[in-house]
């Protein structure tokens, strides 16, 4: 399969984090470069935040810190893996990173890893509630009036 250009398609695995800790799997298909795939599933402009140089990449809103609740598991996952350490809000995709600087498919191994995290996020209420209120802070900091 091929796009109209000529290029052909490719599948890369992607992981989805909502702020309630939902995690899914997700296989995109595209002969493009999946920023339209992105923009869709965030619902907006989007930017990418390397949270391992050259290896993971995580995907938010560009504008979530205006739009959106904080989203402890992002936040958490962030920190755990050696990214920035700063509250991050609103759905957040992971994916891969190509040779080529693109888009990439998670492996499983990795996909597994992040959901793990987000399950042991999960079990700690008192953790959640810090990361959150963190986030809430933030927003106070900057005057932003979150909805919920």
């Amino acid at each position: 399969m091929s796009g109209q250009d000529g290029t052909a398609a490719r599948t890369v695995m992607v992981l989805v984090v909502d702020i309630d800790g939902m995690a899914r799997r997700d296989s995109w298909t595209s002969s493009g470069d999946f920023v339209d795939r992105l923009r869709g599933e965030l619902k907006g402009t989007v930017t990418s935040v390397d949270v391992i140089e050259g290896a993971l990449e995580m995907w938010v809103h560009d504008e979530s810190l205006y739009l959106c609740p904080p989203n402890p598991f992002t936040t958490a996952i962030c920190a755990d893996v050696g990214g920035k350490r700063q509250p991050y809000y609103g759905r957040a995709i992971f994916t891969g990173v190509s040779g080529g600087g693109e888009v990439g498919s998670l492996s499983d191994e990795v996909a597994a890893g992040l959901e793990a995290s987000v399950k042991y996020l999960t079990m700690r209420p008192a953790a959640l509630a810090a990361l959150r209120a963190l986030g809430q802070l933030f927003h106070e900091a900057h005057g932003v009036t979150t909805r919920a």
